[in-house]
């Protein structure tokens, strides 16, 4: 095969020139009987077909098709939980349990109750303070970082008021850290704003009106405290106080 089409006028060229110096060197390239003229679609279609590996880039090859994926649903686990013996079920859970931290986290909540709860809370109440306010130098403020700890927390505990109370720190936290440092960006006071609107909406999902109660207060001095702070940061958040609802 020649590499271009260049190469192939060049070659009848020579060939057609009988004192050519590059005569001998082509005359031994081509096969015997060899006609420029003559063109077989079946044979390019073969030869193309033995190269195709080479000559289709490897992302366009057809890949083998992929394992269907298997979930488990709700309905199977508890049709399989109910085959179980009461051993078996020990064991399963115990394998569930060494299985992996979080899970671990999560049985400790179910069988210690208010005790594990509490301790887990203090533990993801660090890692969402230290974000803003480390124990040396200053805080990162990976806030992606703080929020997957209070979702880790809610996840593992499914406990709502606990989960309220550390998105209730997040933003304390991160308005002392603008009081303290000066005007941050648009990034970070958006974040602190969605979250005090989360925050808001938690409060009035609360049919009893306790938390409404609890946390009146602290949601107010939050905005109170945001006075004079740029990017509209204060006006936002009395928006949102202002749609605080007695229940």
């Amino acid at each position: 095969m020649w590499a271009a089409p260049w190469g192939h006028q060049h070659m009848l060229e020579v060939l057609n020139t009988p004192d050519h110096p590059e005569r001998e060197q082509f005359t031994g390239w081509i096969r015997e009987g060899y006609d420029p003229e003559y063109f077989s679609c079946n044979e390019v279609n073969a030869a193309l077909q033995n190269w195709k590996d080479k000559l289709i880039p490897k992302a366009f090859l057809q890949r083998p098709a992929s394992p269907k994926s298997v979930k488990l649903t709700k309905p199977a686990l508890n049709k399989h939980l109910k085959q179980l013996s009461n051993d078996q079920l020990i064991e399963l859970v115990k394998a569930c349990y060494g299985a992996s931290k979080d899970m671990g986290k999560f049985l400790a909540v179910k069988i210690l109750g208010d005790e594990a709860l509490e301790s887990m809370f203090h533990e993801y109440r660090k890692k969402v303070e230290q974000e803003f306010f480390p124990e040396r130098g200053i805080g990162k403020l990976w806030l992606q970082e703080a929020g997957a700890a209070i979702s880790e927390f809610e996840r593992l505990t499914e406990s709502v008021e606990r989960t309220l109370e550390l998105k209730l720190i997040y933003i304390e936290m991160g308005v002392s850290y603008t009081l303290t440092y000066g005007d941050i960006d648009e990034r970070f006071y958006y974040s602190m704003a969605s979250m005090y609107a989360n925050v808001i909406n938690m409060v009035n999902d609360d049919e009893t009106g306790e938390w409404f109660d609890a946390y009146e207060e602290r949601l107010e001095a939050i905005v109170l405290s945001t006075r004079g702070i740029g990017w509209g940061f204060y006006d936002k958040l009395a928006d949102l106080h202002a749609q605080l609802q007695w229940v």
